[in-house]
C-alpha cells in the first residue's frame, strides 16, 4: 500500500511539474527552449510514478530512521536554497554551494566536497552553455 501511495504522489508531482514546464517555450530558432528539459523530467516523473504505483511487491519500502529522514529534509532544504540563490548568485556559485552542502550532509570531507562540487558545476555548465548553446542564470549580484 505504501508503494502505491508513493507512486501516486510521484505521479501527481510529475503532473504538476509537467503542467508548469509546459508553460515554458519548447524550442527556439537556435535549438531547445527553456521548457524542453523540464518537460522531459516531468514525463519521467509521471512514468516513474506509474511504475511505482503498479509494481506488485517489486518495490519494497523499508522503515526509515530519524537520521535518514533528517538527511532527506536537509537535502530538500539545500534544493530550495539553490532555487532561491540561483537568480541572485547565478548558476556556478549556486551549483557549487548545493553540491558541497549535499556532499557534506553525507559525510564527505570538505576538500573532496569542494573539488567535486566545483567539478560538477563546471562540467554541467560546459554541457549546457558551450555544447548545447543554452544560457544559465548569471545572477543579479554579478551583473
Amino acid at each position: 500500500m505504501a508503494t502505491r501511495l508513493l507512486g501516486a504522489g510521484i505521479l501527481l508531482l510529475g503532473a504538476l511539474y509537467l503542467a508548469l514546464a509546459a508553460q515554458l517555450p519548447m524550442h527556439t530558432l537556435a535549438g531547445p527552449g527553456a521548457g524542453f528539459f523540464p518537460v522531459v523530467v516531468g514525463i519521467l516523473l509521471i512514468a516513474s510514478g506509474v511504475v511505482a504505483a503498479l509494481a506488485r511487491g517489486a518495490l519494497q519500502v523499508e522503515p526509515t530512521s530519524r537520521v535518514g529522514l533528517a538527511k532527506v529534509a536537509a537535502t530538500l532544504a539545500c534544493l530550495f536554497a539553490f532555487c532561491a540563490l540561483l537568480p541572485i548568485l547565478g548558476y556556478l556559485p549556486s551549483a557549487i554551494l548545493l553540491s558541497v552542502a549535499a556532499l557534506r550532509l553525507f559525510g564527505t570531507s570538505w576538500i573532496l566536497s569542494l573539488l567535486v562540487g566545483a567539478a560538477l558545476a563546471a562540467s554541467t555548465w560546459a554541457i549546457f552553455v558551450p555544447l548545447l548553446g543554452l544560457t544559465l542564470p548569471a545572477g543579479s549580484l554579478f551583473s
